[in-house]
């Protein structure tokens, strides 16, 4: 991967237009605050990621509604919430694909699709916000400490990269923060990482996650180790 861009984990909300580039993916769910690796090869997405590098880098991941494989080369029905993303590298292949690390920022509502002379879809969107209450200070503080052991206790990785992630999580890392992180992590089924994601609620939103946890360890106990995803993950396509 070439071209880093540390400038662009910047995004001002007040500077964004509110329309953003739809790149529907089958069975993934991007989360803000989380990079991820993807491979860019059908040439309506390469239009789309040539236009994003002109401008503001944006792309935003939606994902697929069930019985999309009919309708794939046409527009199929879509999550209404997404997760608007930055582009941060790139690398440009000889036959025009790209490799590239694309940056979470906030979660979206899709307003409505326009349309556009462009191959790729594009859709108003309205930027949602995390909610908190000052009430729920201390379950929140709870709810943090929860997941801390929850998620520390089933890494799978060497014990390096886990003293680096355990340092990381230590840190004061908002609770809404370290939710996404795990939650894009856990090797959760994508229709229960859509749930989280469409929801704003900090505390309700962790409380889920604690339960889907609690149920995959409880369904699978002898897999428990293995029910996070690699770290890091591997490029996914398109």
């Amino acid at each position: 991967m070439t071209d880093w861009h540390p400038e662009q984990f910047d995004f001002n909300e007040a500077d964004f237009c509110g329309k953003a580039r739809l790149f529907p993916l089958p069975d993934f769910v991007l989360f803000p605050h989380v990079m991820h690796p993807l491979h860019i090869f059908e040439p309506r997405y390469r239009d789309m990621v040539r236009d994003a590098l002109a401008t503001d880098r944006l792309i935003a991941t939606a994902r697929l509604a069930p019985g999309w494989e009919t309708e794939y080369e046409n527009r199929p029905a879509v999550a209404p919430i997404a997760c608007l993303g930055k582009i941060v590298s790139e690398h440009r292949l000889d036959d025009g694909r790209f490799n590239i690390l694309l940056l979470g920022l906030r979660r979206i509502e899709l307003a409505r699709e326009l349309e556009t002379p462009s191959p790729f879809r594009v859709a108003q969107v309205n930027v949602l916000h995390d909610r908190v209450s000052k009430t729920d200070r201390e379950r929140r503080r709870c709810l943090r400490k929860e997941l801390l052991t929850s998620f520390q206790g089933a890494l799978p990785l060497g014990e390096g990269a886990k003293s680096t992630i355990s340092s990381l999580l230590q840190k004061h890392v908002p609770l809404g923060i370290l939710v996404d992180l795990i939650a894009f992590t856990a090797d959760l089924n994508a229709e229960f990482k859509q749930a989280l994601l469409a929801e704003t609620n900090v505390v309700a939103r962790a409380e889920a996650l604690l339960e889907g946890l609690s149920r995959s360890r409880r369904a699978s106990p002898r897999a428990w180790p293995q029910a996070l995803g690699e770290f890091p993950p591997s490029f996914s396509a398109n």
